[in-house]
């Protein structure tokens, strides 16, 4: 009988443990979809957008999408360009013009993901018990 009581115990705290795993993993998910859905916000509202431009609907600067991968029984989440991804590239780093002047570019792509970066432990350290 003894030997059969520590089955249950251990089954016991096997069953808690993994519940409190399915728990923490639901926290992690709802911290990285909160934060990619702000970092995207972020991103569009930093993006450039010249409204006397040859494009002034702002397609650049609406396009930001956040999109949702799984890896491993892991959720992802990914914060990307729907709409000109050809740009990103162009507009965070500048380009060089037909006269040979450099345009410089607007880092805002990157300020995001350092926000992202800073804040998402910090909202995981917090939803812990």
């Amino acid at each position: 009988m003894a030997g059969n009581v520590g089955g249950d115990v251990s089954a016991q705290v096997a069953d808690i443990l993994e519940e409190y795993e399915n728990e923490l993993k639901d926290d992690v998910d709802a911290v990285f979809k909160q934060v990619s859905k702000e970092t995207a916000k972020m991103v569009s509202d930093e993006s450039p957008y010249n409204p006397n431009g040859k494009n002034p609907k702002g397609h650049y600067k609406a396009g930001w999408k956040v999109k949702k991968t799984n890896e491993r029984d892991i959720n992802s989440y990914t914060v990307y360009q729907a709409n000109k991804p050809q740009l990103t590239h162009l507009l965070e780093n500048g380009w060089v013009m037909r006269n040979g002047k450099r345009h410089e570019g607007n880092p805002h792509i990157s300020k995001g993901e350092e926000w992202a970066e800073s804040v998402i432990v910090s909202r995981i350290e917090a939803k812990l018990p």
